[in-house]
């Protein structure tokens, strides 16, 4: 069971997505899951999550109902022991 579950909604950010996941994986702490919950289908974001070989990298699609409800769904899916959301942000991902 790892110690962090990070849930991250994904709508309309494939542009973001690497980066995002490539910032978990550089990080000297390894006992986490992220779980990347596609608000809507998004094909270009689930390639791009499947390429990242990890096995704790997790994928779901939910129907389009918002990112409050992304998260929820991520939430009951989540392993960790504790909880956080993984908020994907332009502003993060491009040094603004």
């Amino acid at each position: 069971m790892p110690k962090f579950s990070l849930v991250m909604p994904v709508y309309r950010t494939e542009a973001f997505l690497s980066k995002a996941i490539e910032s978990l994986l550089d990080q000297d702490f390894h006992d986490w899951e992220l779980i990347c919950v596609m608000d809507g289908y998004s094909r270009k974001a689930t390639e791009i999550i499947r390429l990242f070989k990890d096995e704790r990298i997790k994928d779901t699609t939910i129907g389009h109902g918002g990112a409050c409800k992304a998260r929820n769904e991520g939430a009951k899916l989540s392993k960790g022991n504790i909880l956080l959301s993984f908020p994907l942000t332009s502003r993060q991902f491009l040094g603004c």
